[in-house]
């Protein structure tokens, strides 16, 4: 029996196949309009006229004829997406300076800002707001070009609305991140828990590839763990899972900046280690952690054990995620592990607390990308989101105006 379809259903229809033809496009292309045909199982008359459409719309790139086959014949004409239709926004706040970064839609960066974190988050996102307009500008970017925003935090993050909870070590809580930003920029803005966004990055892009379950272990002023199960983020249902640097260590008594004591972070962070080396509890910093490794390095006692000490909670911390969650990779990094000259003293940890079928089938990285893993975790998140809501801009966003 015949079906009438309706407009709607014509539609929905269209959408889908031009959905179909820039996905082909950008994951294989440059390609011929007929292998464009082969791949997506379209009628050549379809893709040609979803082809001429995205010429149209500057999505695509005519390239001109390409090489002949095997057999000889007509040369094909090559189409490639054009990724210079699409831009996307990084921005990752850290401790003491906040990096922004415009990319392409391949997430190729093309203009990088950074500027010193302030403890007042108006005034941080004001002046990210007023970096997108010179990096657009200074990379000849149409402004109706940008599709969304990633932003990374170090603290606590309500993903649904955006909210930075708490983010002790810059002192904001409860900043409307997501809102401040997309009300400036006139685009979607996410926000991420750093140790989350750069979970996601090591993942795609970095010592993660080639994994089905990721638990991704950062220790620096704070502590945080992310995790990728079969290549999406795992928050939770309030966004803020994977917190193990405000779980309670047996013993431990001291204050955490989080308001509770005796959290992990109150014996295995940057802050921490300096205190334990120095018997004192003032603040420390990357600058006083790496006195505290040379002193180590030179035979101090004190300095070493204390190193040794939060080496060996870090790795109890990451068994207690690993056995939780079985992954078959862990990357662990941040000054401690990877900086300290204890990361045998981490892995004999890991490995004590750890099951052993667990630990049998897990594989131990250090991270690829570093401090820049925040960062390139708020762009995927910026580009997921575009794909996901928009697949590939099947329609135009409005556009912010450049700031003075």
């Amino acid at each position: 029996m015949a079906v009438d379809r309706t407009p709607a259903d014509h539609s929905v229809m269209r959408g889908l196949n031009r959905s179909l033809v820039l996905d082909v496009l950008r994951r294989e292309g440059p390609m011929s309009r007929a292998d464009m045909a082969k791949r997506t199982t379209l009628t050549k008359p379809t893709v040609a006229a979803i082809v001429d459409g995205l010429l149209q719309e500057e999505l695509a790139v005519d390239l001109g004829e390409g090489e002949s086959g095997a057999t000889g014949g007509r040369r094909p004409v090559l189409v490639e997406f054009n990724w210079r239709s699409q831009f996307f926004l990084g921005v990752q706040v850290g401790e003491t300076d906040t990096e922004v970064a415009l990319t392409d839609a391949a997430g190729n960066e093309i203009a990088v800002r950074s500027h010193p974190t302030s403890r007042d988050p108006q005034k941080v996102l004001t002046r990210v707001i007023k970096d997108v307009g010179e990096l657009m500008r200074s990379a000849d970017a149409p402004p109706d070009r940008l599709r969304a925003v990633g932003v990374s935090i170090p603290g606590l993050v309500d993903e649904a609305s955006g909210l930075c909870l708490l983010a002790p070590n810059i002192g904001w809580k409860n900043v409307p991140v997501a809102d401040i930003v997309s009300r400036g920029l006139k685009v979607p803005a996410l926000v991420r828990n750093h140790a989350q966004a750069a979970a996601l990055a090591e993942f795609n892009e970095g010592a993660g590839r080639g994994s089905h379950i990721l638990v991704y272990l950062y220790a620096q002023t704070g502590v945080g763990a992310g995790i990728i199960i079969d290549g999406e983020p795992f928050s939770g249902a309030t966004g803020v899972a994977g917190e193990i640097g405000h779980c309670r260590v047996a013993g431990a008594n001291a204050k955490c900046t989080c308001g509770k004591t005796g959290c992990l972070e109150t014996v295995a962070s940057l802050r921490a280690v300096v205190a334990d080396a120095l018997g004192a509890r003032r603040r420390g910093g990357q600058h006083e952690f790496k006195a505290v490794v040379d002193a180590a390095a030179g035979g101090n006692r004190a300095a070493r054990n204390a190193l040794t000490r939060a080496a060996r909670e870090l790795g109890s911390a990451a068994a207690t995620l690993v056995n939780m969650f079985g992954p078959n990779v862990l990357v662990a990094g941040g000054s401690i592990i990877e900086d300290g000259g204890v990361f045998d003293e981490f892995r004999t940890a890991l490995a004590a607390d750890t099951l052993a079928p667990v630990m049998k089938r897990l594989e131990l990285r250090t991270p690829e990308l570093g401090l820049r893993g925040g960062l390139r975790g708020a762009i995927l998140v910026a580009q997921r989101r575009a794909a996901h809501a928009e697949r590939l801009l099947l329609a135009p966003q409005p556009a912010f105006e450049f700031s003075n």
